[in-house]
């Protein structure tokens, strides 16, 4: 779902990289609004710390995403899919 996140954004955008607030955002939105009926704001906040926190896993545990640019904020750093990883193969619908 992340993957997908950031390719989309990429389209959009034609950047290859995104800022992690961008994809937090928009997987918040995905998830819980349009596939809920509704949230509140501490639900949405809980999905956004799970969201990075998976992110933090993509990049430091599964190589698969990439920071292009650190910031002192977190998530205003951008992210990037890593080049190396050959996502047509890879099982990302666990």
């Amino acid at each position: 779902m992340v993957v997908e996140a950031i390719r989309e954004l990429k389209a959009e955008s034609g950047e290859d990289s995104a800022s992690q607030a961008q994809i937090v955002n928009k997987l918040v939105h995905h998830l819980e609004l349009q596939e809920g009926s509704g949230t509140s704001l501490e639900r949405s906040l809980e999905t956004s710390k799970k969201i990075s926190n998976v992110i933090q896993h993509l990049i430091t545990k599964e190589d698969v995403l990439m920071v292009t640019q650190d910031a002192k904020v977190k998530n205003e750093r951008l992210l990037c899919l890593n080049i190396n990883v050959d996502l047509q193969n890879m099982d990302l619908n666990q």
